[in-house]
């Protein structure tokens, strides 16, 4: 017969008994619980790795982002180095055409420069600054406009990383969100970028400016120094022309003297020869004919005196075209940094001082280097310690005839000696500046010059502090 188990297997074996069943659902029971907890452990498991895959593509991301951040297309993009490129290409030409104009001005004979000519050339000259200037700020503007751009894309770049972020869901530790990896991670990378190519920006503008701001003083400077050359000569040639108008006019004046005087004297002798031709007796006709000839006499007198007038009036107008060059030369002399020969003590004796001061400066800095050679020695000395109970050796005097750094050592300056030009008209004069150290003064901005002034009022107040205390 077939016996039906309570848990309805049926088995053609015979039945063992309601036992052998319930050990066979222990059985059952113990590897479904086996296979439970296999399950579960591989299940932690892949939540482990899970959530290590996203924390993987979290840490990508964010390097990813970072190393976006560091290429050239953020860093230094192409078209800021081509348009910074464009820009100083056109800086040198406008260095160019500055040099040509100034050349063109150099060029200009001394005879020829006038006032209106360097006022042409300055014309030109503040045109093109004006250009310059308009094209370095489009340029520049320009540059802050693929800045901004940039600087836009990095912040979309940071927006769609939070996106991505927020839906990859990686495990977080505690007390730390999506939005503060951001503002850790991803923010300064940012803003670092952004304030290095603000900096950069900031430094190119600020070159371009000083740049072109020196440049442009530099040629205001020399058109300035032309200009003063320009308008000396058309006062020169003014003051020529009215000199030679004056003579013009005081010979005229003098002539026209004479002539009404001669045509004053023709007239009356006129007259005494008519009457000596109505003289009726011998007696009457000598005292009429002695008139006659009185009166030739006061003609030729005043003749003479009108020869007399006109070569004094000659002899006094070269002395004042001589006296009137003479100036204008000392003008343009003392324009070029000379003087007058009587100013060659003066200038001698500051060239000396000059030397003095120099001499100074060398004489201390020997005397530093010497005594930073004294102290390495000193410290060479201290570091190789002697042997126990040894005291140590101080260094050893330098004796007689050994190389010593002394002010006795330093070479000695010679003041130079004032030179000295001939003008071609004779003229003698001293050098106060040579042509170098012109032009010097001219490489000069507004700035410069006015810091060198007050360097020099007070090396003026120190030296007359320091001769007030000798004197006291």
């Amino acid at each position: 017969f077939f016996f039906q188990a309570e848990d309805g297997i049926r088995d053609s074996v015979a039945s063992r008994g309601l036992g052998d069943v319930y050990k066979r659902q222990a059985y059952l029971t113990s590897i479904n619980m086996k296979e439970q907890e296999q399950f579960e452990k591989y299940y932690a498991k892949w939540k482990e790795r899970k959530e290590q895959y996203h924390t993987l593509k979290q840490n990508e991301a964010i390097q990813k982002f970072k190393s976006r951040m560091k290429e050239k297309y953020f860093v230094n993009p192409e078209e800021r180095v081509a348009k910074m490129k464009e820009i100083m290409e056109y800086q040198l030409a406008v260095y160019n055409m500055r040099k040509k104009l100034l050349q063109n001005l150099q060029a200009i004979d001394m005879g020829e420069i006038s006032k209106d000519k360097v006022n042409e050339m300055d014309e030109q000259l503040r045109k093109i600054n004006d250009d310059a200037g308009e094209m370095y700020k489009v340029s520049i503007k320009s540059l802050v406009e693929l800045k901004d751009n940039r600087h836009k894309e990095a912040l979309s770049l940071v927006e769609y990383l939070k996106g991505f972020l927020l839906k990859n869901d990686a495990k977080l530790p505690p007390g730390m969100t999506f939005d503060k990896i951001i503002a850790e991670e991803c923010q300064p990378v940012v803003e670092s970028r952004l304030k290095e190519n603000n900096e950069l920006l900031l430094h190119f503008d600020k070159y371009l400016e000083e740049f072109d701001n020196r440049m442009h003083e530099y040629s205001k400077n020399i058109v300035s120094f032309y200009r003063f050359i320009g308008e000396t000569y058309d006062q020169h040639k003014k003051e020529m022309q009215n000199l030679e108008l004056q003579y013009q006019l005081a010979i005229a004046k003098l002539a026209d003297q004479n002539e009404e005087n001669m045509n004053k004297r023709d007239s009356e002798l006129k007259q005494q020869i008519d009457s000596l031709k109505k003289s009726a007796t011998q007696i009457l006709l000598v005292e009429r004919l002695s008139i006659c000839y009185a009166s030739l006499d006061t003609m030729n007198k005043e003749y003479d005196k009108y020869e007399v007038d006109l070569k004094a009036l000659i002899a006094t107008q070269e002395p004042k075209i001589v006296q009137r060059y003479q100036t204008f030369e000392l003008t343009l002399a003392k324009h070029f940094k000379m003087e007058e020969e009587k100013a060659k003590d003066r200038i001698q004796e500051r060239l000396n001082k000059e030397t003095e001061e120099q001499q100074k400066l060398l004489e201390e800095e020997y005397l530093k280097k010497k005594e930073a050679e004294e102290q390495k020695l000193l410290g060479d000395a201290a570091a190789k310690s002697p042997p126990k109970g040894k005291p140590a050796e101080k260094p050893k005097a330098k004796g007689k005839g050994q190389a010593e750094i002394m002010p006795s050592d330093v070479p000695k300056l010679e003041p130079p000696k004032v030179p000295e030009f001939k003008s071609p008209s004779g003229g003698l004069y001293v050098v106060e500046f040579t042509l170098e150290q012109l032009a010097t003064s001219l490489m000069r901005t507004e700035d410069e010059m006015e810091r060198k002034k007050k360097i020099d009022e007070e090396r003026l107040k120190e030296e007359k502090r320091k001769e007030e205390a000798l004197a006291a």
